[in-house]
């Protein structure tokens, strides 16, 4: 009996043995096998069909440990520089949608001189529609070239859809076309289209636009 026990003894530190051992390992899989009368083994293979089976988890290698660690401290360190940026002029942060993390290009004397230019030429009204278009455009591409941005440029409005229509009949303070649809009275030549078009003329043939 004696003999038997010290057997038994021997083979469980054996198996302690070999369960430390892939325990250590970074990439064993250490699966523990229980047969019918309860005797247990320790195998980086799956357990027989006739066995109950375990997956013990293993520990994290040292390497792993200290890469996990080094990516967290950069993030923070990331976050902490973030938080402490100066704003960029003209760029407000009083609307809903959230603001673009600001850049190391965004900083620099030559994007915040572009984009007051920018603000400059945004606030003129005396210009035309187009040459407003145009000088907004030369500013927006002056700005994504200091800055390092992408703001899409201002495309031209589509034209405008010219039709004829005839008025059969007027009252005090609408024309109506052949299709019965009201038009506006503003004036004695000009009539004001359900679609917000102007139209203009002089009897039953109007030119809306």
């Amino acid at each position: 009996m004696h003999k038997g026990g010290g057997m038994k003894s021997k083979g469980f530190f054996i198996a302690a043995a070999l369960l430390c051992s892939w325990t250590l390992s970074a990439t064993a899989q250490v699966h523990r096998c229980s047969d019918a009368k309860g005797h247990l083994t320790y195998s980086d293979q799956p357990c027989a069909a006739d066995q109950a089976a375990a997956q013990l988890e293993q520990r994290k290698p040292a390497e792993t440990v200290q890469q996990e660690r080094a990516e967290a401290a950069q993030a923070r360190q990331r976050n902490a520089l973030q938080s402490t940026e100066p704003p960029v002029p003209g760029v407000s942060s009083r609307s809903g949608t959230a603001m673009a993390p600001i850049t190391v290009a965004q900083n620099r004397p030559d994007c915040r001189a572009a984009q007051k230019e920018l603000e400059f030429v945004s606030s003129i009204r005396t210009l035309s529609d187009t040459e407003k278009r145009s000088r907004m455009n030369g500013a927006i591409s002056g700005v994504n070239a200091a800055c390092g941005t992408n703001t899409p440029l201002l495309q031209e409005p589509p034209p405008r859809v010219v039709r004829q229509i005839v008025i059969t009949r007027c009252e005090d303070k609408f024309c109506y076309d052949e299709q019965g649809a009201a038009y506006g009275r503003n004036g004695s030549n000009v009539l004001a289209a359900p679609d917000g078009q102007m139209c203009t003329g002089v009897g039953k043939t109007w030119t809306c636009q």
